[in-house]
């Protein structure tokens, strides 16, 4: 197994600035944002995006999601750090925030922020 080493990522309000990379690692994200965040890591399934994931946690969806949950920080407030870890095998990743926006009541997600990226 490779070192764990640090990498920062991070967001603001709209979208992430910075995501993982191809390798095993901690990683420090900094909310460069005036609202609170969070990172949710899904393995999605081959072909799927992230954007295909997001329907199977509302309240009608009949259908599992096309990949799987696999960690991830809850409640990020304006100016905080939180630290988490993985290990990526193979395959396609997306990094997705569900807070509502406290003006508007969207999520997040739907205002930009998720980032999907490959692990060879």
């Amino acid at each position: 197994m490779p070192a764990w080493e640090a990498m920062a990522c991070s967001c603001n309000d709209r979208a992430w600035n910075r995501g993982p990379e191809d390798s095993d690692r901690s990683y420090v994200l900094v909310n460069e944002g005036a609202q609170a965040h969070e990172v949710v890591l899904v393995k999605l399934a081959p072909a799927a995006k992230a954007q295909d994931f997001i329907p199977a946690f509302e309240s009608w969806a009949v259908e599992p999601p096309p990949g799987r949950p696999l960690g991830g920080i809850v409640g990020i407030e304006r100016g905080a750090r939180g630290l988490f870890s993985a290990q990526f095998d193979p395959g396609r990743y997306a990094l997705i925030c569900f807070f509502p926006d406290t003006r508007t009541g969207a999520p997040h997600f739907a205002q930009g922020m998720t980032w999907e990226f490959d692990v060879r």
